[in-house]
């Protein structure tokens, strides 16, 4: 599986959110593909989407990256409502830049959007 992020030589090694001890960029987006294979099939290339490209995520998703609980339990289907767990680890492997707040989550779109239109400026 492709990672993530690739690892680029200058950045110096960094906790895993996870197992906290000091990774690389490449292990740590290797334990986030990880877990994105433990989420339904049909949710893993939104997820991937989100996080690589910046591509607006459907309402349970943006439920799950804004860290609301009862509407993502609200907006989720039956295989989601029985993987939040597996959603919970996901999270728990990505970069905090890209989820937790819908502020959190308006910022990255425009990041990556951003980068799309003028790549380099970031």
């Amino acid at each position: 599986m492709t990672p993530i992020y690739s690892d680029d030589e200058s950045n110096p090694p960094e906790f895993c959110p996870v197992c906290r001890s000091r990774q690389t960029q490449q292990a740590i987006s290797e334990h986030l593909a990880q877990a994105i294979e433990g989420v339904p099939d049909y949710m893993q290339g939104q997820v991937r989407g989100y996080i690589e490209n910046g591509l607006p995520p459907g309402g349970f998703l943006t439920a799950i990256l804004e860290n609301n609980l009862s509407r993502s339990v609200e907006q989720a289907d039956t295989a989601n409502q029985a993987a939040l767990i597996e959603w919970a680890r996901v999270l728990s492997h990505m970069p905090r830049n890209m989820w937790g707040s819908p502020e959190t989550v308006n910022a990255h779109l425009d990041r990556l959007a951003e980068l799309r239109t003028n790549p380099g400026t970031l």
